[in-house]
C-alpha cells in the first residue's frame, strides 16, 4: 500500500483536496448565477463548470481511496492505543501494593508521546486514594510496557483500576474511540487474610492472564551480616536485596536462609522463612531482620545460604542464580575476643593489651604461647599465672610476661608468631569454657634463623589451618627435627 512520502506532500494534497471541494461547490451552483452578465454571452462557462465538477470528483476520489489520499495520511497518524492491562493479583490483602502492567501500542512508523491516567474505583465508580500518571513513548510500531504499584484500600470489597491513555499534557484523550480500559480485583480483610494464612504453604494468587513476556530472574544482592563474631544468645541482623533482572513480573516468591557448621556440611538448619510481594522487572526489594541462634548449637564457623523461590513457584529464565552462599564465616563461641585482631603487630617497647567478651563466664585466663594447639605446657603460660583469675574482661600483662617470656618462647621455638586464647569458668557452677585461637607478633630485634618454618613467615597460615575442619593439631616449630632432649 502506498503512503504519503512526506510533510510536505500531504500538505500540498490537503490544499489541493480543499481547492477541488471549492470547485464541486462553484459548479453545484444554480445556472441562474452564471448566466448574469457579464457570464451570460461566455461561451466558456459550461467547459469552466464541467472542469470544476471534475476536478471536485477527483479530489474526493483522491481524498478517500486507499493509499492515495487524506484518508491514507490519517490512518498512518492514528494515536497510540492500550494492547493490555494486567494486574499482580486478582486477590489482595488490604492496605497492600497492587502492581499493574499496561502495554501500549504505536501502530504508525512515526514516535508518539502520551499519558497513561491509573487510579482505583470502588464498585460505584468513585475514586480511591490518589490516581498516577506517567508518560510514554512506544517506539514506531513497537510497544513499550509500564508499570504502577497503587495502594489498595483498607476496606475488602470489589475494585476496578482504570488506566486511559490521555495526550501528554493529559487535557483530553489521545484516542477518542478507545474507551478506559476496567480491570477488577477484590479485596479481602483481616478476618480473610487470618484465614487464608492458616492454610499450609504461601498465600497463593490467581494468576492473571496477560500477555507472554521475557520470564523473571531472581538475583540476591548486597548481603551484609553484623556482627561477624556472635557470642551465644547474642542477636545478628542480616540486610539483603532481592532483584528482578528479568522482564515480567515475579509474583509472591519464597524467601528461605539456612545455615550449617563448616565441620558439619551435611547437617542443614532453617533459620528464617518469608515471603516478598511482586516484583516488576529491574525492581529490588530490602529484606532486613534479627536472628539468634538456639542455644544448643555448637561453637564454631558457620556459612549462611539464601535461596529465593525454593519451590520453584516462579517461572524464571535463570534458576541457577536463586542460590547465594554468603563467603564469609559467623563465628559463634560463648567467649569472643577483641584484642589484639589476627596478626596484629606489638611493638617490643610499646604496651600490650587483651580484650575479650563474654555472656556466660565471670572469671578468666589468658593464655600465650607458640603452640596454637595449647597441648604442650612448655610452649605457652599463663596470665595470670597459678591459681589466680581475673574477674576483668581486659588484662595487661606484666613486663616479664609479655614481651618477657613471649621472647623465651620465641627463640626456642624459632618463631615470631604468638598466639593466644582465653580459658574461662563461672563462679555460679562448673561450666567452664574457652575461645578460639588468634594469632600475634611481636617487632623485635630477635633474630630468628632463616630456615624457620612457612608458618613462621605467614602468620595466619596456622591461623587457618586451626579452623580447618581436616587439619590436624600443628606440632611446635621446634619439635620437627626433635626436642633438645632427644637430639
Amino acid at each position: 500500500m502506498l503512503s504519503p512520502p512526506n510533510t510536505q506532500w500531504n500538505f500540498a494534497m490537503v490544499l489541493f483536496h480543499t481547492a477541488g471541494i471549492r470547485l464541486l461547490f462553484f459548479a453545484a451552483r444554480p445556472a441562474r448565477f452564471l448566466s448574469r452578465p457579464p457570464f451570460r454571452k461566455k461561451g466558456w462557462i459550461r467547459q469552466i463548470r464541467i472542469a470544476a465538477a471534475v476536478t471536485g470528483v477527483l479530489s474526493g476520489a483522491l481524498t478517500f481511496s486507499p493509499g492515495l489520499g487524506l484518508a491514507d495520511s490519517l490512518a498512518a497518524r492514528e494515536p497510540l492505543s492500550i494492547d493490555s492491562v494486567v494486574l499482580g493479583e486478582s486477590k489482595i490483602a488490604a492496605g497492600e501494593d497492587q502492581l499493574v502492567q499496561v502495554e501500549v501500542g504505536n501502530p504508525t512508523s512515526d514516535p508518539i508521546s502520551g499519558g497513561l491516567f491509573v487510579e482505583i474505583r470502588s464498585k460505584g465508580g468513585q475514586r480511591i486514594g490518589w490516581p498516577q500518571k506517567q508518560r510514554v513513548s512506544p517506539p514506531p510500531q513497537g510497544k513499550s510496557r509500564t508499570f504502577f504499584r497503587l495502594k489498595t484500600p483498607v476496606f475488602d470489597g470489589e475494585y476496578t483500576v482504570v488506566v486511559e491513555l490521555m495526550t501528554p499534557n493529559y487535557r483530553k484523550k489521545l484516542n477518542p474511540y478507545q474507551p478506559a480500559i476496567h480491570s477488577p480485583f477484590q479485596v479481602y480483610g483481616e478476618s480473610q487474610l487470618i484465614q487464608k494464612s492458616a492454610h499450609r504453604g504461601l498465600p497463593s494468587f490467581l494468576p492473571p492472564s496477560g500477555l507472554a513476556f521475557e520470564k523473571s530472574d531472581l538475583v540476591w544482592e548486597h548481603i551484609s551480616i553484623s556482627p561477624p563474631h556472635l557470642l551465644m544468645k547474642e542477636p545478628a541482623k542480616i540486610r539483603a536485596e532481592l532483584r528482578n533482572l528479568g522482564g515480567d513480573v515475579a509474583r509472591e516468591s519464597e524467601i528461605k536462609v539456612e545455615y550449617y557448621n563448616t565441620r558439619i556440611k551435611n547437617q542443614v538448619f532453617t533459620l528464617t522463612k518469608t515471603a516478598v510481594g511482586a516484583l516488576a522487572p529491574g525492581e529490588k526489594v530490602e529484606l532486613e531482620f534479627d536472628f539468634t541462634f538456639p542455644d544448643d548449637t555448637l561453637q564454631g564457623e558457620y556459612l549462611l545460604r539464601f535461596t529465593a523461590d525454593p519451590n520453584n513457584q516462579v517461572d524464571e529464565s535463570n534458576k541457577a542464580n536463586n542460590i547465594f552462599l554468603f563467603p564469609d564465616p559467623i563465628r559463634l563461641s560463648t567467649i569472643r575476643l577483641v584484642f589484639p585482631d589476627p596478626g596484629y603487630h606489638f611493638e617490643e617497647t610499646g604496651i600490650f593489651l587483651f580484650r575479650w567478651e563474654t555472656n556466660v563466664y565471670d572469671e578468666f585466663k589468658v593464655q600465650v604461647g607458640t603452640d596454637p594447639s595449647f597441648e604442650n605446657k612448655e610452649d605457652f603460660f599463663d596470665i595470670p599465672q597459678g591459681e589466680k583469675w581475673t574477674a576483668e574482661m581486659e588484662i595487661t600483662p606484666l613486663e616479664g610476661e609479655l614481651p618477657g617470656m613471649a621472647k623465651g618462647l620465641m627463640m626456642k621455638n624459632n618463631t615470631n608468631t604468638i598466639f593466644w586464647r582465653v580459658i574461662a569458668r563461672s563462679t555460679k557452677g562448673v561450666q567452664t569454657g574457652q575461645s578460639l585461637v588468634q594469632s600475634f607478633t611481636i617487632r623485635t630485634n630477635l633474630k630468628v634463623p632463616s630456615a624457620s618454618p612457612p608458618s613462621a613467615s605467614k602468620p595466619t597460615s596456622n591461623f587457618s589451618k586451626l579452623h580447618s575442619p581436616a587439619a590436624p593439631p600443628a606440632k611446635p616449630p621446634g619439635e620437627e627435627n626433635g626436642t633438645d632432649e632427644e637430639k
